[in-house]
């Protein structure tokens, strides 16, 4: 590049660069180059030219001629002299500033600090970088928990880590962070992450199969209640109580009309079964409000009559289709007690719509944060058996798991 074209070229950019200023008045450039003055005089040739008088085009402008002797103002720009010694600010953020006090509350990290500090090669896989150890190039955290919980926060409570399972939070966390038992650790906060619990279903074996009831003896002995409702009236009645023998399947459907209340359905249980069948024994229904008030209670005490619960109606699929982005768990709620084989009483908020006895397949262990599940392994193998898998026979075992009784014991693949 020539020094036309050098010239020609500090004044477009000089101009592109104050343009908000000067395109309102007239101004003057001042250059040390004389050929620069006849800039709009000259017959357009070089594609400098053509490009500087596209540029300058629609400004009011002057070119003066100013010899470099006497231009020192814009000489002194780019001849200063140049001295030796500098100043240069650094900013160091926060985090590694929190990192490096942790290290002096960790006195295996402290004599480590010494050491690498000391020796500037390598201690094995240490290393001192701008004061913050590495471990095999990571940054070493040791034993500084405000540090550990800050890391495990972002990489897995916050957006960018999105609650990720215990695999995929430490393969994030491994890749920039270091420190004893990492994995163990990203285990133990993961499991206790308040929110996973609530979001997350387990992935394991069902916890226990619904129960079935007994048959009964004798006819009348044994019925359920139901409500048939949503039906068109016919009359004034649009409801229909069924009550089923559960021995001979005989049916009693028993006419209603909203509004009805628990008293009406008594009264109305009390003349149509009652005074034909006499009292049953059991009556089984679901947890309605009506078979779960204190009417209903009081009448099942004086007739000594045993009430049972069966399994709550399901919801329909657009009711769970709204349910999607909602918890698949609420709580933690104590428990009170073991209800049968597959089922405990929970202690719920006073205001809770849903019986207090649940199914174990709809309960889920709370693990407090900062504490790790009991991790069973293979003591010994109690019996061997050969399934059938498809064409192949596939050996099994019954496992026997440390710290557990042999009635816990489970059938496993040996392969």
């Amino acid at each position: 590049m020539s020094t036309y074209e050098k010239e020609c070229l500090a004044i477009l950019l000089a101009v592109d660069r104050w343009r908000s200023y000067l395109q309102h008045s007239v101004f003057t450039i001042v250059t040390d180059h004389r050929n620069l003055t006849h800039l709009t005089e000259q017959k357009l040739v070089t594609s400098m030219q053509q490009k500087a008088f596209l540029k300058l085009m629609g400004l009011q402008y002057k070119i003066k001629y100013k010899k470099g002797l006497e231009n020192t103002a814009a000489d002194a720009l780019s001849r200063q002299v140049e001295e030796d010694q500098h100043s240069m600010s650094i900013s160091v953020p926060r985090w590694m500033e929190i990192i490096q006090e942790g290290y002096e509350k960790d006195e295996a990290t402290k004599q480590l600090l010494t050491q690498l500090s000391v020796h500037s090669d390598k201690q094995g896989d240490f290393q001192l970088m701008q004061g913050i150890i590495r471990h095999n190039g990571k940054i070493w955290l040791g034993q500084h928990e405000e540090a550990k919980q800050a890391v495990l926060l972002a990489l897995h409570s916050s957006g960018v880590g999105g609650h990720s399972g215990i695999t995929a939070t430490y393969n994030r966390v491994k890749t920039l962070f270091s420190w004893s038992r990492l994995k163990n650790y990203v285990q133990t906060y993961v499991q206790g992450c308040e929110v996973c619990q609530k979001a997350k279903s387990e992935h394991c074996k069902l916890s226990g199969l619904l129960q079935t009831l007994p048959v009964p003896l004798q006819a009348w002995s044994t019925v359920s209640l139901d409500f048939i409702e949503g039906l068109p009236k016919s009359g004034k009645f649009d409801t229909i109580l069924a009550v089923v023998d559960k021995f001979t399947k005989f049916a009693k459907f028993i006419a209603l009309s909203h509004p009805f209340t628990a008293l009406t359905v008594a009264q109305a249980f009390i003349q149509n079964v009652y005074e034909m069948f006499g009292m049953p024994r059991v009556i089984i229904s679901d947890r309605d409000r009506m078979f779960t008030s204190a009417l209903w209670q009081e009448l099942f005490r004086l007739a000594d009559a045993q009430y049972w619960y069966n399994t709550s109606n399901h919801s329909t699929l657009a009711k769970r289709s709204c349910q999607k982005l909602s918890f698949r768990y609420f709580g933690p709620y104590r428990v009170l007690e073991r209800v049968g084989a597959v089922a405990y009483r929970l202690e719920l908020p006073p205001g809770s719509l849903i019986h207090l006895v649940v199914h174990v397949s709809l309960l889920k262990k709370m693990v407090k944060p900062g504490t790790q599940e009991q991790n069973v392994q293979p003591e010994a193998v109690l019996r061997r058996q050969l399934i059938k898998r498809g064409g192949a026979a596939v050996p099994y075992g019954l496992i026997r798991w440390s710290g557990l009784p042999e009635e816990l014991a489970t059938w496993e693949n040996l392969r």
